[in-house]
């Protein structure tokens, strides 16, 4: 039976044939699997520490963003305490005016008899009149929570638009400035400035066709090219957005979805415009081309050239018909001659004797 010669080693000195035992091999297997070992753990080392570094860096992003969130979210809470703040005070005022007029009425009412109907009236005269004034108080209390709404609303909105548009230019239209919220200035790397986006925003729970005509004449006097309102009432025939009465309407959760969508098409619309501009400016350019002296000094060595050419061609023309003609009269003299030769000699020798030329001989003859 053959001998594995892979299991084997020869000794240099005697050539003895040692088999590769387990024993003998074993310390290098040990020695091997020690350094594979070491080097597999470095590599795995390396290899973590490096995941570790990234997600270090990723966890660093991230805390900063949550941090900046967070400074966003305590400021907008600080703003909501104080305005909760001033409607609580407002409130607390109202329950005291409530508390002061019951008083002063019992005061009244222990003081004063029936002798004293007539001061009784004016106090109760004075009572409608704070009355009044209370419900001028709740009235402005409604008025500055729908306004604080509004405001909350526009900017998140302004918030939203700027994280899905870093580079755009979005302006928030401050309180008391005639128009409408926010204006979205489109923009493209390539072409720049592409059209203008005129936001409107309305906290309310009810809806109001208003709205659109004042949008759409706020969409005139800031020359916007299209005009949105967010709104979180929509009207009946609308779901999420729609067009109507021809300004855009949306819910609030589609805004950002429709903006991505109408800055494709301002987008597309300002590289058409460019396209036929860039037309037009190189139909004006060959025009302008036609126009100028270097047009002409370029078309006229052509003309000439061309001229020149008929006029030798005409020439060369007229020039061989003369040819022609000369050279006519010369075989119909030759013809003629060659004739006349032909009838004296056969005058001469005889028909019978001369053969016969078909050329020379009438059509009669010929045939015959």
């Amino acid at each position: 039976m053959p001998r594995n010669t892979s299991q084997v080693i020869t000794c240099p000195r005697c050539g003895a044939e040692i088999p590769l035992t387990e024993a003998l091999l074993s310390p290098f297997q040990k020695d091997w699997q020690k350094r594979w070992e070491t080097e597999s753990k470095q590599k795995f080392d390396a290899e973590k520490k490096k995941e570790l570094e990234e997600a270090d860096s990723t966890i660093k992003g991230l805390r900063g963003e949550l941090k900046e969130k967070d400074q966003k979210l305590k400021e907008s809470q600080g703003y909501e305490r104080e305005l909760r703040g001033r409607l609580k005070k407002v409130e607390d005022r109202e329950q005291e005016l409530d508390i002061e007029v019951a008083r002063k009425i019992d005061d009244e009412k222990r003081k004063i008899g029936e002798q004293h109907r007539v001061e009784l009236l004016e106090k109760d005269e004075q009572l409608k009149k704070m009355r009044a004034k209370i419900e001028e108080l709740e009235k402005g209390t409604e008025q500055t929570s729908p306004q604080l709404k509004g405001d909350a609303l526009q900017y998140e909105l302004d918030r939203v638009l700027k994280t899905a548009f870093p580079h755009d230019n979005i302006t928030v239209i401050k309180r008391g400035v005639k128009g409408a919220d926010i204006i979205q200035e489109v923009k493209d790397e390539a072409i720049g400035t592409c059209g203008i986006i005129l936001w409107e925003s309305k906290n309310t729970r009810r809806w109001d066709d208003g709205w659109i005509e004042k949008l759409k004449s706020d969409q005139r006097d800031k020359n916007a090219d299209i005009a949105v309102l967010a709104s979180i009432a929509m009207p009946k025939d609308i779901q999420n957005f729609g067009m109507k009465q021809g300004a855009w309407v949306t819910c609030f959760s589609a805004a950002c979805c429709l903006s991505d969508v109408l800055r494709f098409s301002l987008v597309q619309t300002a590289n058409t415009r460019l396209e036929l501009e860039d037309k037009d400016q190189k139909v004006a350019a060959l025009h302008s081309y036609f126009s100028t002296p270097s047009f002409k000094q370029r078309i006229e060595p052509v003309v000439e050239a061309l001229k020149s050419m008929y006029e030798e061609l005409n020439h060369e023309k007229r020039a061989m018909e003369s040819i022609w003609a000369q050279r006519e009269k010369e075989i119909a003299k030759a013809v003629r001659g060659a004739a006349g030769l032909y009838g004296d000699i056969r005058g001469i020798m005889g028909g019978a004797l001369l053969p016969q030329i078909e050329n020379l001989q009438l059509p009669s003859a010929t045939k015959a």
